[in-house]
């Protein structure tokens, strides 16, 4: 969570109080812990972490790494596959609610957009734009955001 996007951590710790984002880990996890939460430890958990410095990306297999790297910054126009740098910014920081995607740990990241292209989690902008990718495509960004 070092360096994550203040107002995406915000919006997320809000989610699972909410019990609004309801992928498995979500309920089974973070909902208990989250209902604790009142906005002003919502807002100093997000300022703080949001002012931590970033963890070192993770070197990984160099073509795996360049296959995603070319999906992130350019997508895939054939098949209108919008970039990932469009909304997460050219080195995967993330921008404002767009969270910081840089250095995460591959296996999250695949996670994650399995969860949300199978509608686990609702994020329909974000379906929309992966629902095409594949598992490979889907390991080979998650690598190269693991390298950031």
């Amino acid at each position: 969570m070092a360096a994550q996007q203040e107002l995406y951590l915000k919006a997320q710790l809000k989610a699972f109080k909410a019990k609004t984002r309801g992928e498995k880990d979500a309920h089974d996890y973070m909902w208990g812990m989250a209902t604790l939460l009142d906005d002003t430890v919502i807002e100093g958990l997000a300022r703080y972490y949001a002012a931590q410095s970033p963890a070192p990306g993770i070197p990984g297999d160099l073509a795996l790494i360049a296959r995603g790297q070319q999906l992130y910054e350019h997508g895939d126009a054939a098949r209108q596959l919008t970039s990932c740098a469009t909304c997460r910014g050219p080195g995967a920081e993330g921008v404002a609610i767009f969270p910081r995607l840089a250095g995460q740990h591959a296996a999250y990241v695949v996670r994650q957009l399995d969860v949300i292209q199978r509608n686990f989690r609702d994020s329909p902008v974000m379906h929309g734009v992966i629902k095409e990718l594949s598992p490979a495509e889907m390991a080979a960004v998650a690598e190269y955001l693991q390298s950031r």
